[in-house]
């Protein structure tokens, strides 16, 4: 019977691949967007567009650094897994 190691503080894996796409060109449209207002002279709009711009850029860079956390806290399980396997197929 194999032994388990105790189970990891992560049940769900926050995957940011297909989102971080959508989001990267929300960024881009926002900076385009304040970009033009400013162009335009529309000086209100494009402060309040670059504001929203800042807290998106923000508030994806934390969920970035959250699921690389999560992707070396998973990795490390991983290898210690292994290495368990490893000791306990020499024992036998």
């Amino acid at each position: 019977m194999r032994k388990r190691l105790k189970p990891g503080p992560y049940t769900h894996k926050l995957n940011l691949l297909v989102p971080g796409c959508a989001v990267c060109k929300g960024i881009a449209l926002l900076a385009l967007a304040a970009a033009g207002c400013a162009a335009l002279g529309w000086d209100r709009l494009a402060a309040i567009l670059g504001y929203l711009l800042a807290a998106v850029l923000v508030l994806f860079f934390i969920l970035l650094c959250v699921e690389q956390h999560q992707d070396r806290v998973h990795c490390e399980r991983a290898l210690a897994e292994d290495a368990a396997r490893e000791r306990q197929k020499k024992k036998y």
